[in-house]
């Protein structure tokens, strides 16, 4: 299935903002001012999912269905099976934006009748709408229990949800997720090149790793630069790593050290638990003669906007050769509930579109990764929330005005992410290069965006 729910009247990526006539905005504020209402959405959504379906039945054995085919009665024919398949995804896609809708506007008793039907049909282990309807159900779930336990007139601001799953569970979700995706990878690898290419004739290198908490990315970096015809040294510094990962990350890179001497890179490696405060833990650490790099794979988005402001201020203060960013490339920051609702439908039903082919572990890549981050999106509010992705576009702006300018990727990168992300396999992977950033997509829709960027000449000498 590709292009999961698009809307052919908009720019790339832009969600379908309205799904019924009556479509109810939410309370207390001036919704219609926001949203860009589409008179024909439900016509979209069907003429999508019925392609779809048509697609993937072309692609795959005829007795190899997305759906449960004993759980029809009766003798039916593929087309009949197929267009019921049809009708049971545009009841699950109508029930989640009605139940969305219905929370915005505090329709509690109306939003836990439609979540009993989304229930009813959503499952984990069905097709990929029935299994990302099942994590964002739970998200419903979560973000309903809270306007419960508020009351009717108590805003939904500053509120987080507790992880379902636990710090070893989260780890081992994303190693799977880094041996059977390329979405994690993508960003590591283009970082990595960019900073082999910004490292050129430097024998003496310092990378701060924002919020580390795996050693996954460094081995390959480290294999490159032994390869160079001058011995290197490497500093690595893994800044803000949550505690409780701290000692498993410490025997991770114990062997990255190890295999890296081995190889003629001498490597010391420190990980700095707590506050991701950039300048004040790195100013002691900072040695005249080394080309110093800060790394920021998939961490950015979990700042609130001051703070954010406040990491990258720190950042350019210290004067890093280079600054490496990779994120997921969607629009999950908006300040309404619904809007940022639909956009998260687009996104993750696009990913779970492309764990279709992942064997075992699929289950814990789904539930334990992109689940949570559902719930997140779902039920997080204000400072509460945690997952504020945003899209490359923005990404540009907020780095712009920080005082850093963009270092194009597309040269010297391109190449090596393609192989990369190659080595996994299918036909859906698309990696493209636009305005000085890589983004790595499927069948045609943006999931993750890689950039380089270096402080401003303007800035650099700036205390401010």
């Amino acid at each position: 299935m590709s292009d999961w729910l698009p809307n052919p009247h908009h720019h790339r990526g832009t969600a379908i903002r309205q799904f019924s006539p009556a479509a109810r905005i939410e309370q207390d504020h001036r919704f219609d001012d926001h949203m860009t209402y589409v008179s024909e959405d439900i016509c979209h959504i069907n003429t999508y999912i019925n392609s779809s379906y048509t697609d993937q039945k072309q692609e795959e054995d005829p007795t190899n269905y997305l759906i449960d085919v004993d759980a029809f009665k009766g003798d039916q024919s593929p087309a009949e099976i197929d267009q019921t398949a049809l009708d049971r995804g545009l009841e699950l896609v109508h029930a989640l934006l009605a139940c969305a809708e219905a929370i915005g506007c505090r329709d509690t008793r109306l939003a836990s009748s439609l979540l009993d039907r989304i229930r009813a049909r959503a499952c984990p282990s069905g097709d990929p709408l029935q299994r990302v309807s099942h994590y964002f159900a739970t998200g419903l779930s979560a973000r309903l229990s809270l306007l419960e336990h508020l009351g009717p007139n108590n805003p939904l601001t500053d509120t987080s949800t507790a992880p379902l799953v636990s710090a070893d569970e989260r780890a081992e979700a994303f190693r799977l997720l880094h041996q059977t995706t390329p979405f994690a990878v993508f960003g590591h690898a283009a970082a990595n090149a960019a900073i082999l290419r910004a490292s050129q004739g430097a024998d003496a290198l310092h990378i701060v790793d924002l919020g580390m908490e795996h050693a996954l990315q460094w081995p390959p970096l480290l294999r490159s630069l032994a390869s160079r015809a001058t011995p290197t040294t490497v500093r690595i510094t893994g800044l803000g790593v949550p505690a409780d990962r701290a000692a498993h990350l410490e025997a991770s890179m114990a062997s990255v050290v190890e295999e890296a001497r081995a190889l003629g890179v001498r490597v010391d490696f420190r990980a700095l638990c707590g506050d991701e405060d950039v300048e004040s833990s790195l100013e002691p650490r900072l040695r005249r003669g080394e080309a110093l790099y800060v790394n920021a794979a998939a961490r950015l988005h979990r700042y609130e906007r001051e703070r954010l402001k406040e990491v990258l201020r720190g950042i350019r203060r210290v004067g890093p050769a280079l600054v490496t960013v990779a994120e997921q490339d969607a629009d999950h920051n908006g300040p309404f509930f619904v809007g940022r609702f639909v956009e998260a439908i687009h996104y993750y039903a696009a990913v779970f579109d492309s764990l279709e082919g992942v064997g075992r572990g699929r289950g814990r890549v789904e539930g334990w990764h992109f689940g949570e981050e559902i719930r997140e999106v779902v039920a997080g509010e204000g400072r509460g929330r945690r997952m504020r992705h945003e899209r490359a576009e923005r990404w540009r702006r907020v780095m712009g005005r920080a005082g850093f300018q963009g270092v194009g990727v597309e040269e010297g990168c391109m190449g090596e992410v393609r192989r990369v992300v190659a080595e996994y396999g299918g036909m859906g992977y698309t990696v493209a290069a636009e305005k000085g950033c890589l983004l790595l997509g499927w069948k045609g829709r943006p999931i993750m965006m890689a950039s380089a960027w270096r402080v401003h000449p303007s800035n650099s000498s700036s205390s401010t």
